[in-house]
């Protein structure tokens, strides 16, 4: 069973602040992977793959999807990972204390 998490990382420099994965993840029914955003200037997890259960409990796979904005599909992403710039100033966001386990 997969088991997928968000991390605090923040901007020593500006005070952005998000709640991400930082990389690629995944939980039981989809893959994630974090992307920054170049419209809205923001980190955001981007679904890249999604599970359907079936009839007798058959997994059906839905297949890749490209990582789109949540906000808006027509937005400029591009993956992140940490250590990664700030979507903000530029400056290296640094990883905070905060866990969340989203699967």
């Amino acid at each position: 069973m997969a088991l997928g998490a968000w991390e605090e990382f923040r901007c020593g420099s500006c005070g952005y602040e998000a709640m991400v994965s930082g990389r690629d993840d995944a939980g039981f029914f989809v893959n994630t992977t974090t992307v920054v955003c170049e419209d809205c200037e923001g980190l955001h997890d981007a679904v890249t793959f999604r599970r359907l259960g079936g009839p007798g409990g058959e997994w059906k796979r839905m297949g890749a999807i490209e990582p789109e904005c949540p906000r808006s599909g027509g937005h400029t992403v591009r993956r992140w990972t940490h250590p990664g710039a700030c979507p903000k100033c530029g400056n290296t966001m640094m990883r905070g204390e905060k866990l969340t386990i989203w699967d």
